[in-house]
C-alpha cells in the first residue's frame, strides 16, 4: 500500500507530471517506489514508469482497453492526471452503441431528427455554404486533388489503377457472402422481409422516385438540344413496350402538337436533324444527319467512285457507303436504330460476313464513336483511303521502352478507338524524339482462365499518332518484342467493326478462331458501355431486384438498351 503522504502530494501536485517521474519518486519516496515496482511485477505490467504509477495508485491490474465492446484494443495513455483515453480510434467512437444512442438523443432534442443532416434548416445551411463557394475555389480543390493523385500514381483517379481494381474484385469475392447475409439480416430487422422490394409500398416508392429522376434527366437533356422552332410542352409517363418515355412537343412550322418517344426525340436532336417533327419528317424517311456528315467527310477526301445506299451487293441488306475501287464499305450505326429493339442479334455480324465473302471490307462507324471520338475515326478512315497526312518510315525511327504511364495513357486515349488499358510492356517508336507509334503487351494470368503453360502474352494495343502512317512501324515494334522477351505464344483480338485482321497476318499471326461469340454493349446516356460493367452481380450491389434478370433490370430500371457488335477474331503467334 502506498503511503498516504505520497498519494496526497501526487493528487495535489501532479499536473506537471513531476510526481510520477522515475527519478523523483525513487529519490524522495523510496519505499513507495519499490511498492510501485512490486505491484507492476506482480500484475505483469510492462509499461513506462508514469503509467506504472497511475496503475498502482488507481489499482488497475490490467492493460486498459477500448470501451467499445466489439474492439478491446489497448488505448493511449494521455498523462498522469487524465489517465487513459476511452477509445482507441475514431471508428470505435462512432460505432459504440452508447455513443450512437447519445448522438440520436441529442439530435432528436436539438433538431427533431435522428441525424442533423436530415433537418431542413441544417441541409439548407450546408447547401448555402457550398453554393457560396466560387466555381474557381471548387475547381482549385478538384485540380489539387487530381494533381496529387497524378503525381503519385500517374492517373487522375485512384480507381483507374490496375492494382486498385484488382483489390476491389478480390475484396468483393471475399465479402460477397457476408454482405448478402448482413443485407438480408438488416432487411428483416427493418422491414420484416429478406429484401425491401418484397414490400409493395417500398417497391412502388422506388419505382416512382426512379421515374421522376428519369423524367427530370430527359427533360434537361432535350431542352439543351431542342432547336428554337420547337417547344417542349411536357414529358409524359406514357411508357411504351420498350420502356421509353414520351414527350409532347409543339412544332412552329406546321403548328401541330405531336408526341414522340424520348429515345427518338433525343436521337434526332443529338444528330442535329433540323426537322424533328414526326409530321414534317416521318420516322421512316430520310438519312440521319451524322451519316450525312460521314459521307461528306469521305467525299471531301476521296476522289474515286462513291455509291450510296447500295442493295445489290449483299441483298437484302443495304450498304450505306461503298467505294468499289478500294473494295471498301462503310456502315453508319445509329445506336437506337441499330440496337436489338430494331435489329436482330446477328445483324451486324451477317453484314460483315457477307461483305467479307465477296472480298469487301465493311467498316462499322458507331454513332457514339463518331460523336465523341470523331478525330480518331476520321484518322482511321483517312488511313483506309491511303490519305494520311503524315508518312514516316519505321527505319528512321527508334524503338524505346516507355516507362511514363501518363504518356502511355494520353497517347492511347488520343489515338486508339478503345482508349487506355493497363499493360506490362509498352514499346514506343520515336521519330525525332516524338512518340509516333505504340504497342503494348500484357502477361496473361491464371485468374483470367489461362493455364501458365498455354499462353504467355497478349498484344493488347497498337496504334499510330493521329493522321500518321508509320510504314513498317508495327513490324519493327513486334520484332523488338520477340527478340527481347521470352514467351511461348502471343494472342490478340481484332474487332470486326474496324479491322479485317490484315495487320496480324503481316506480323505472322495465325487465325485461331474466326468470328467468336458475339459481344454486346448496354447503351446508357447515348454511349455504349461494356456489358462487363453491368453484370447481374454488379447490379445487385447497386441495390436492384435480385429476382430480375440482367436484361430486365437494364431495360426496366436503369433505362438502357442493348446493342450487339459485329464480332471479334482471335489470333495467335507461336514459335513452335
Amino acid at each position: 500500500m502506498l503511503s498516504q503522504s505520497y498519494i496526497n502530494e501526487y493528487n495535489n501536485n501532479n499536473k506537471s507530471g513531476k510526481m510520477s517521474s522515475d527519478k523523483y519518486v525513487s529519490s524522495n519516496f523510496t519505499e513507495d517506489y519499490n511498492l510501485i515496482l512490486k505491484y507492476c511485477i506482480d500484475n505483469n505490467i510492462d509499461l513506462p514508469f508514469k503509467q506504472k504509477v497511475y496503475h498502482t495508485i488507481n489499482n488497475i491490474p490490467n492493460i486498459v482497453v477500448c470501451e467499445n465492446e466489439k474492439c478491446k484494443n489497448p488505448v493511449k495513455f494521455k498523462n498522469s492526471t487524465i489517465g487513459y483515453i476511452k477509445y482507441c480510434c475514431k471508428k470505435c467512437v462512432g460505432s459504440d452503441p452508447n455513443i450512437k444512442k447519445k448522438k440520436v438523443e441529442t439530435n432528436l432534442s436539438k433538431f427533431g431528427v435522428q441525424h442533423a443532416s436530415l433537418n431542413k434548416e441544417v441541409k439548407d445551411k450546408i447547401k448555402k455554404i457550398y453554393d457560396d463557394r466560387t466555381d474557381q475555389y471548387k475547381n482549385e480543390i478538384l485540380n489539387k486533388r487530381i494533381k496529387t493523385v497524378n503525381d503519385k500514381y500517374a492517373v487522375s483517379n485512384i480507381s483507374q489503377l490496375e492494382e486498385t481494381q484488382k483489390k476491389r474484385i478480390e475484396s468483393f469475392k471475399e465479402n460477397i457472402d457476408k454482405w448478402k447475409i448482413n443485407y438480408k439480416k438488416t432487411s428483416l430487422e427493418r422491414y420484416g422481409v429478406s429484401h425491401p422490394w418484397e414490400k409493395d409500398d417500398i417497391h412502388n416508392k422506388t419505382i416512382v422516385s426512379s421515374l421522376e429522376k428519369r423524367i427530370e434527366l430527359y427533360t434537361k437533356k432535350i431542352l439543351e438540344k431542342l432547336p428554337p422552332n420547337y417547344n417542349l410542352i411536357e414529358v409524359i409517363n406514357r411508357m411504351d413496350v420498350n420502356n421509353r418515355l414520351t414527350s409532347k412537343v409543339r412544332c412552329h412550322k406546321c403548328e401541330n402538337i405531336f408526341e414522340i418517344n424520348n429515345s427518338l426525340l433525343y436521337d434526332r436532336t443529338i444528330r442535329n436533324i433540323t426537322e424533328i417533327c414526326t409530321l414534317c419528317n416521318p420516322i421512316s424517311k430520310g438519312t440521319s444527319g451524322l451519316e450525312i456528315q460521314l459521307l461528306s467527310f469521305i467525299s471531301n477526301n476521296y476522289s474515286g467512285e462513291i455509291i450510296n445506299n447500295i442493295r445489290s451487293l449483299i441483298s437484302p441488306y443495304e450498304i450505306d457507303i461503298y467505294l468499289p475501287d478500294l473494295k471498301l464499305a462503310f456502315e453508319f450505326n445509329g445506336l437506337y436504330w441499330h440496337s436489338e429493339i430494331n435489329k436482330d442479334k446477328n445483324y451486324h455480324y451477317k453484314k460483315t460476313k457477307m461483305c467479307s465473302d465477296i472480298d469487301i471490307q465493311l467498316i462499322h462507324i458507331w454513332e457514339d464513336d463518331w460523336v465523341h471520338k470523331g478525330d480518331i475515326i476520321k484518322s482511321m478512315i483517312l488511313n483506309k483511303l491511303n490519305k494520311s497526312f503524315n508518312r514516316i518510315y519505321a527505319r528512321k525511327c527508334e524503338v524505346k521502352e516507355v516507362t511514363d504511364n501518363r504518356l502511355v495513357r494520353e497517347f492511347l486515349n488520343n489515338n486508339h478507338i478503345q482508349g487506355f488499358v493497363g499493360s506490362n510492356i509498352k514499346l514506343g517508336l520515336y521519330y525525332e524524339d516524338e512518340l509516333v507509334s505504340l504497342m503494348t503487351f500484357g502477361k496473361l494470368r491464371q485468374s483470367m482462365g489461362y493455364s501458365p503453360n498455354e499462353v504467355d502474352f497478349e498484344l493488347i494495343r497498337f496504334c499510330n499518332k493521329l493522321n500518321t502512317n508509320v510504314i513498317g512501324g508495327a513490324s519493327k515494334l513486334f520484332k523488338y518484342f520477340i527478340n527481347q522477351y521470352k514467351f511461348r505464344s502471343i494472342i490478340s483480338y481484332s474487332d470486326n467493326s474496324y479491322s479485317n485482321g490484315g495487320l496480324y497476318e503481316t506480323l505472322g499471326f495465325n487465325l485461331k478462331e474466326g468470328i467468336m461469340k458475339l459481344n454486346y454493349y448496354w447503351v446508357i446516356d447515348d454511349k455504349r458501355n461494356h456489358r462487363y460493367n453491368f453484370r447481374k452481380s454488379n447490379l445487385l450491389k447497386m441495390g436492384y431486384d435480385p429476382n430480375k434478370s440482367e436484361k430486365e433490370i437494364m431495360y426496366e430500371d436503369v433505362g438502357g438498351y442493348r446493342i450487339w457488335g459485329s464480332g471479334n477474331k482471335k489470333w495467335e503467334f507461336g514459335l513452335e
